[in-house]
């Protein structure tokens, strides 16, 4: 299901939040086709494990040891590139 929220505050993510919470704790996907995004990336956890992330973040390294590629779709921890 692809998420549309109409006549929203564009700014107020507590519905979006809210929604894609319920569809976690239900077994679903925050992501879509292309990945996570952006306005979707502190929510990744609900989905994926420590591990997993830890897993994505060793692949974007070793991909991209520059971070040059999508600078602020997969945050680091002690990353000090910019983004």
């Amino acid at each position: 299901m692809h998420l549309n929220v109409l006549d929203a505050d564009p700014r107020d993510d507590a519905l979006d939040d809210a929604i894609l919470r319920l569809a976690a704790e239900h077994d679903g996907s925050i992501s879509a086709e292309h990945g996570i995004g952006r306005a979707k990336a502190h929510l990744l956890p609900l989905n994926r494990t420590a591990d997993e992330i830890g897993a994505m973040v060793a692949v974007k390294r070793a991909l991209d040891p520059a971070g040059r590629l999508g600078r602020a779709l997969l945050p680091v921890a002690g990353d000090r590139r910019p983004g």
